[in-house]
């Protein structure tokens, strides 16, 4: 007590006792709940979340190309104009629906099968972009085995 709770305290709050598709998308810090004439809460009366301001994260800007192509997918689908490589996914509108989507826009753009718990796990842009380009380092990895032991058969047929 004393102190007043930021957003992003409440939202770790929240987390540590609900699933993350029941805590709330936006915040709206209120003197005191509108009430109707006969005492209960007047839902009409209150007032629109401000989107921009509930995240609390300072924005950072992509810095490489797999962070920049995902920051496209997630403005396209979070229609906003910008989005920070911090932010969580699901702070500034994103929920289980749209993550659905971004799977399959990111499964097709970085031609990979990632599950859907990745993207509960990883909430922001960077740590999505860690997990790609670790599965794309991977997948580079497999081919250039597969390419030496192609190698290894070939040199074993000429010398027969």
């Amino acid at each position: 007590a004393g102190s007043e709770a930021s957003i992003p305290e409440w939202r770790d709050y929240l987390r540590s006792y609900l699933p993350e598709y029941m805590v709330p998308q936006h915040f709206v810090k209120l003197e005191a709940m509108p009430l109707t004439p006969n005492g209960k809460i007047d839902r009409k009366a209150l007032p629109k979340p401000e989107t921009d301001s509930t995240s609390g994260q300072v924005y950072m800007a992509p810095r490489t190309e797999t962070e920049h192509k995902i920051a496209v997918i997630w403005q396209e689908l979070l229609k906003q104009e910008k989005v920070g490589i911090r932010d969580n996914f699901f702070d500034i509108g994103g929920h289980s629906l749209l993550a659905m989507q971004l799977l399959v826009r990111m499964n097709k753009l970085f031609n990979m099968q990632l599950p859907l718990q990745r993207l509960f796990d990883a909430k922001t842009i960077e740590a999505l972009a860690e997990v790609v380009d670790a599965f794309s380092w991977a997948a580079r990895g497999r081919q250039e085995i597969v390419s030496a032991q192609n190698e290894n058969i070939d040199r074993e047929l000429v010398e027969l």
